[in-house]
């Protein structure tokens, strides 16, 4: 009868214990812009990818050396890749520049590194390439308002 009693009220604790919505994303992202190697001024912001309007989560202005922080929750991250959004006028003109952040949250638990690069390569009269580099970023999952996962993002993707 102790055993039964026992096994049930651990069982009750058990259940009471699952997560019953959908864990939230939290994604902080920590870079520079760079235009040629040199620093630029700019703002970046973050997007959910699959929601039906394009509402920025977060939008930050880059500092004098072209340094920003930015970060954003989002439980549709499960399901879709963020996105980020470069303003910037690398090349002399105004240009908004969207990249997918990775799916690194698909690893569960098994933080994965990357290296990233973004380079920016539309013709110019001098053919010169621009490049925009975001190196360090940081994922993390949380149910029910504990942290669960924490992943460093750094990858390359050229455009």
């Amino acid at each position: 009868m102790f055993q039964r009693a026992l096994a049930l009220f651990f069982a009750a604790v058990f259940v009471d214990c699952l997560p019953l919505t959908e864990p939230t994303y939290h994604l902080k992202l920590v870079g520079q812009l760079l235009c040629n190697g040199t620093s630029i001024n700019g703002s970046v912001a973050l997007f959910e990818n699959g929601a039906p309007r394009k509402v920025a989560l977060s939008d930050v202005e880059a500092g004098e050396d072209g340094k920003f922080e930015i970060e954003g929750s989002s439980k549709l991250w499960s399901k879709e890749q963020p996105l980020l959004w470069i303003y910037h006028n690398c090349n002399g003109e105004y240009e908004v520049t969207k990249r997918v952040v990775s799916a690194a949250h698909t690893s569960l638990g098994i933080p994965q590194t990357y290296k990233e690069e973004f380079e920016l390569s539309q013709a110019t009269d001098n053919k010169q390439s621009h490049k925009i580099f975001f190196p360090i970023g940081l994922l993390f999952r949380t149910v029910n308002s504990g942290l669960a996962l924490a992943d460093t993002i750094i990858r390359k993707v050229y455009y």
